[in-house]
């Protein structure tokens, strides 16, 4: 069995009389086969390319780029960032940097293209992140999320997206998480009594 989405792209259709713009024709992208790609990681991939076509992006044009840029998709780059980067490097806290990208990068940005992503999508991902979620159920769970996390996210983002412009596993040379910062809250100071 495939998962498959059809799907229509607003704003290749032109602009109606009111100024409107109309949906172009109808995609059908294939997600993957089942069992490799499961009921929720379809409906993940889904949702992406729905909020891709509603911005006016066409997800077509962005897997056919993909196929010509390498393809690596954000999880792929973490993974490969991972072994050549912070293990190589024997980095003081390698556990900082797979929890970031573990919890909160891939979750969020997994399957977007590294060579496509924007800083709108790191933005709604950092927005997501800022939320406070409570405590999962078993016992070595923790409480996720929060101004700190997103803060930490940011940075190994933008460490990640650097170090692959640098060695050149992608082809973009601008950094959609630079800066990213002066959007989060400021820190605040512990006030001694």
């Amino acid at each position: 069995m495939t998962w498959s989405l059809k799907i229509r792209v607003t704003g290749e259709g032109g602009v109606s009389q009111r100024g409107h713009q109309k949906k172009g024709k109808t995609y059908r992208i294939t997600l993957g086969e089942y069992p490799d790609i499961t009921l929720d990681a379809a409906r993940g991939i889904a949702s992406t390319y729905w909020d891709q076509a509603k911005k006016g992006v066409s997800p077509v044009t962005a897997l056919e780029g993909a196929a010509t840029a390498g393809g690596l998709t954000v999880k792929a780059l973490s993974d490969v960032f991972m072994t050549d980067y912070v293990t190589m490097r024997q980095l003081r806290a390698p556990n900082k940097y797979r929890f970031a990208i573990d919890v909160h990068i891939v979750p969020h940005l997994g399957d977007v293209l590294a060579d496509r992503l924007t800083r709108e999508e790191v933005r709604a991902a950092v927005k997501k992140i800022m939320v406070k979620k409570a405590r999962g159920e078993g016992g070595r769970d923790r409480r996720r999320g929060g101004q700190e996390a997103a803060r930490t996210v940011v940075s190994v983002l933008r460490k990640l997206l650097s170090w692959a412009s640098d060695e050149g596993k992608i082809k973009r040379k601008d950094n959609p998480a630079s800066g990213m910062e002066k959007n989060l809250p400021k820190r605040k100071r512990a006030s001694a009594c």
